[in-house]
């Protein structure tokens, strides 16, 4: 019910606003000197919209350069590796400088699913892109790629063969842990807020307060969509006239 969400949102305010780390490192982009915490309005790489260095710009930019692996001609395996890659900017123990470049198992893994996918150079930094309908030069990339560690550096991205310091398409356990002790908190912090009666009763007593809003609102609404539906309808009959 209504009053219920609103209840749990009202429990969980405090802990969203704060929604950071308690590791002590700090970001290297992004928010600058602040910890890891929740992102905010990420447009892309959604894996670590609970624990993120990434703001929305961050992610725009990580979008456009995967946009081309959206492509119909690209294979799934292809698609879904550059993804985690692609987004392993907005990990955390990468924002904060814990991890400093790509596990070569990653780039091994990268290469073997694009290796028969047709490829050209890219506008950002020469990388290689899957080629577009307007591509026009292409080549397939394992004929000018001999494997995923040169695949990597050619798209920028430092292979790190230390396992402790290497992504390796997982969020660090540390920011893991992090993310469950916040929604066990929250829940909690929901579950006193429901045991609590004068807390409700404040809560339910504003909902009734506002409700003949909410609900001309809500008329409002429906009313605009029936009009608009309707005007629809009389286009699509018009045009079969």
């Amino acid at each position: 019910s209504v009053s219920v969400s609103v209840l749990a949102v009202l429990a969980s305010a405090k802990l969203a606003a704060e929604g950071e780390s308690e590791a002590g490192a700090t970001c290297q982009y992004g928010p600058v000197g602040e910890q890891p915490g929740r992102g905010k309005a990420l447009s892309y790489c959604q894996q670590f919209r609970t624990m993120t260095c990434c703001n929305r710009t961050h992610t725009d930019r990580l979008r456009r350069r995967a946009h081309s692996y959206f492509d119909s001609d690209v294979p799934d395996a292809c698609r879904n590796i550059a993804n985690k890659i692609l987004c392993s900017e907005c990990e955390p123990s990468i924002g904060t400088g814990e991890r400093t470049g790509m596990c070569s198992g990653m780039c091994d893994e990268w290469y073997s699913a694009c290796a028969e996918t047709m490829f050209t150079t890219g506008s950002v930094q020469n990388e290689f892109v899957p080629c577009g309908f307007n591509s026009l030069l292409c080549w397939k990339l394992g004929d000018v790629v001999s494997s995923g560690a040169e695949f990597c550096q050619k798209q920028g991205i430092d292979v790190v063969e230390d396992p402790s310091e290497c992504y390796d398409g997982q969020m660090h356990p540390k920011y893991k842990l992090m993310v469950k002790s916040y929604y066990a908190k929250r829940d909690q912090a929901y579950s006193s807020t429901m045991r609590n009666p004068n807390i409700a009763k404040k809560i339910l007593a504003k909902l009734r307060r506002y409700a003949p809003v909410i609900g001309m609102f809500s008329i409002l609404i429906f009313a605009l969509g029936t009009y608009f539906g309707a005007i629809d309808d009389s286009s699509a009959v018009g045009e079969r006239n």
